[in-house]
């Protein structure tokens, strides 16, 4: 896109962004292009579709200040949405800025697929659809009740309730968006009444799809149309088509072996592994620390109004920032301690006792409150502030148990069998006769 198109747009994307970044934005565009990389309109492509899917995945004011840091510093393409996601978890700019420097903000795989689709979609249509993955599935229950889930997951999208009920109980129709008809109706069928592990099998087969550009999407409706394979094949073909026939760019690979000796065992093995790797980071980063419940706590009780009686007396309330372990387990409570410091005021200890994560130790400090005041009334309030911690802890953890979820139920919903309905196929087959009676 041409440079007032590009301002036009960030500015619709982000309106409080600062645009006197914008001249060192366009200035690297041109020195992208005068070293040869690409020209300068689809460098600006590139920025803008990383910007994007920056603000659909880390929110727009991270996004923000990632485009507000090129009057300092201006990152690559490829390196702002891992940017945008320490600016998110709390990272302090000069961190980031050191970061892309020594190559940690480069693109993963799954952004790396994720974006290129994304630009070959604006490309074409000068836009970026909302919808997300290439598999869709509708969970469905006895009652009528459903629930959508787009592949490949975000592990927040799995854990969120009501989710997880609707994989234990329900039945999956699905769906999967690819451009072909064809090849869409012949992997439909391939699916099993059953999937022994679950939403893992799923994401696997459809973090494979998604990183597939048209020419491999072909390749494998070719392969696929030709002859009928079960769900084993055609999870073999994919996995051939995706990582040996053509390379990680998308450009066939002539070295490949012919797909008759080819053996995905060690393909899926490394696949797997990727894919939990990836889980384990986006839980991570989903998962607070104590002092991060704590600070959630104190804004829902301030949110709520409860925190004005205190507000009057007090002399700070700090959230615990030495222990940063992440909290991996909901089997706790929160308790509140309030004394008398040892040469003024009044204070409250904040620790959580019982199970908060994978460690053997039950009693975790996350917060100290203090005022300096220490008459009846401040007492008072001191005592009326422990319980209100107590309500609105309890119902923050209740209403957010999936930022909680042990490891091992984690693993056990992910990999929970999962009945397969694929109604909508029974349906598009009834209807077939009826097609063919009207051309006769």
């Amino acid at each position: 896109m041409e440079k007032k198109e590009f301002e036009s747009r960030i500015k619709a994307m982000l309106p409080n962004a600062d645009m006197e970044a914008l001249p060192n934005w366009f200035q690297y565009a041109d020195d992208v292009q005068q070293a040869g990389s690409c020209t300068a309109t689809d460098y600006l492509d590139e920025v803008y579709v990383a910007f994007n899917l920056a603000q659909k995945h880390y929110g727009s004011d991270a996004a923000q200040q990632i485009f507000d840091a090129g009057k300092k510093f201006t990152f690559n393409s490829f390196e702002i949405q891992a940017a945008a996601e320490m600016v998110q978890n709390g990272a302090e700019m000069g961190k980031v800025f050191q970061a892309a420097l020594d190559g940690a903000c480069d693109c993963a795989d799954r952004d790396y697929y994720e974006s290129r689709k994304a630009l070959e979609e604006f490309r074409r249509t000068g836009a970026i659809s909302e919808h997300s993955g290439i598999l869709h599935i509708i969970l469905s229950t006895g009652h009528g009740d459903s629930q959508e889930l787009n592949l490949p997951l975000k592990i927040e999208d799995v854990l969120r309730q009501p989710i997880p009920y609707f994989l234990a109980y329900g039945k999956a129709d699905i769906e999967f968006q690819t451009p072909s008809c064809e090849l869409r109706d012949v992997l439909k069928r391939s699916m099993p009444d059953a999937l022994e592990n679950g939403i893992r099998e799923l994401n696997l087969l459809a973090t494979a799809l998604d990183q597939m550009n048209g020419q491999q999407l072909l390749q494998l409706e070719n392969s696929l149309v030709s002859e009928k394979c079960d769900y084993a094949e055609v999870t073999r073909r994919i996995l051939y088509v995706g990582y040996e026939a053509f390379y990680k760019s998308g450009a066939p690979n002539p070295n490949a072996q012919p797909l008759e000796q080819y053996d995905a065992t060690s393909c899926h093995r490394h696949l797997e592994e990727k894919i939990n790797a990836s889980i384990q980071k986006e839980l991570e980063c989903l998962r607070l620390t104590g002092g991060q419940l704590f600070e959630k706590v104190m804004d829902c009780a301030r949110q709520n109004g409860d925190l004005e009686r205190f507000d009057a007396i007090c002399d700070y309330s700090l959230p615990e920032t030495y222990e940063q372990s992440k909290l991996c387990s909901y089997e706790f409570d929160l308790l509140p301690a309030v004394n008398f410091g040892g040469s003024e005021g009044i204070y409250i200890d904040c620790s959580l006792r019982g199970k908060f994560d994978e460690t053997d130790r039950t009693a975790l400090r996350i917060g100290t409150i203090k005022t300096l005041e220490t008459d009846l009334d401040a007492c008072k309030t001191m005592g009326e502030l422990c319980g209100t911690l107590l309500y609105h802890e309890s119902k923050f953890v209740n209403e957010n148990l999936y930022l909680f979820a042990p490891t091992q139920e984690v693993e056990h919903l992910l990999s929970r069998k999962l009945t397969v309905s694929n109604q909508s196929l029974e349906v598009d087959q009834k209807q077939k006769p009826v097609a063919d009676m009207q051309m006769s």
